[in-house]
């Protein structure tokens, strides 16, 4: 499935994209709008910028009610949440786990003389 848009997000506590059915997994039981599968599926996203550069994203999503569950509810972050979003691609905080990322402001230079606004990583 290819989106029109897709945006970077640490203030969101998943990735969020597609629905429960189009990924091969179901929705949660306990935690409404994320992704319980049976087991961790693993993904690979490609991310294409207007100038026409591509990136892959690897990626996994686990089961959300069994996360929260092993916590106890306590407050915790994952780098492998998912949840419902057919409308966008949401790469939320999970994105940042392992990775550099790199935001560029509107009109402003960066590296090399790139005008933003970008994101790389």
């Amino acid at each position: 499935m290819a989106y029109s848009q897709s945006f970077i997000d640490s203030g969101s506590n998943a990735i969020y994209f597609l629905d429960a059915s189009t990924v091969g997994s179901r929705d949660c039981t306990d935690a409404k709008g994320f992704y319980c599968p049976p087991s961790t599926i693993n993904y690979v996203a490609t991310n294409t910028g207007l100038n026409g550069t591509s990136g892959q994203v690897n990626f996994s999503i686990a089961n959300a009610d069994s996360l929260f569950n092993a916590n106890n509810g306590s407050n915790a972050a994952f780098d492998d949440l998912g949840g419902n979003d057919p409308g966008a691609f949401d790469w939320g905080l999970p994105f940042f786990y392992g990775r550099n990322v790199f935001v560029g402001i509107e009109g402003q230079a960066g590296p090399n003389g790139v005008v933003g606004p970008y994101w790389a990583y």
